[in-house]
């Protein structure tokens, strides 16, 4: 996908639970960290643009390790009511609270030699899904909440949503 310009949406079918295992694996081998998976049901498939949510965890994982080069982090998805929420948590070596309002922000980077343009891109990557991402910061960590609808394919889901 572009950084900049129209976002091209193009669904398809594809299980959530091997995508998202195949990002983990990837990111703990070439990152050299481990991070917990909590997922849902393993045969949950979903109808949806899988380059811009594989984009989004992508982007959303490599800021949670770059910002902890030590600590924990935690990956978590789950349905509720027809739409994706995966939350991101990383814990903080540093207060983060003034840098909180500039997360999105196109360019910005604490990191020497970094772009700043994950955390954009994947809100940018949200938006175009009709979801959303917000951080929740505490003076121990932050998360990152994405919140994003998504057509279940019927054949593999039956009784796998959650109503909450």
């Amino acid at each position: 996908q572009k950084a900049f310009g129209p976002i091209q949406l193009h669904n398809e079918r594809f299980n959530l639970h091997l995508s998202f295992r195949a990002i983990l694996g990837s990111l703990q081998e070439s990152q050299h960290r481990e991070m917990t998976y909590h997922g849902e049901n393993s045969q949950i498939c979903g109808i949806t643009d899988r380059e811009l949510i594989e984009q989004i965890v992508t982007e959303l994982l490599l800021n949670a390790t770059e910002a902890t080069p030590d600590g924990p982090i935690d990956f978590r998805w789950q349905i509720i009511s027809g739409r994706l929420v995966i939350t991101i948590k990383n814990s903080v070596s540093e207060s983060c609270d003034d840098l909180y309002t500039r997360f999105f922000e196109p360019f910005f980077s604490t990191k020497l030699g970094h772009s700043g343009l994950g955390l954009n891109l994947a809100r940018r990557y949200s938006q175009a899904l009709g979801g959303t991402i917000r951080p929740i910061v505490t003076p121990e960590q932050v998360t990152f909440a994405v919140s994003l609808p998504i057509q279940l394919d019927d054949q593999t889901n039956s009784h796998t949503e959650r109503n909450n």
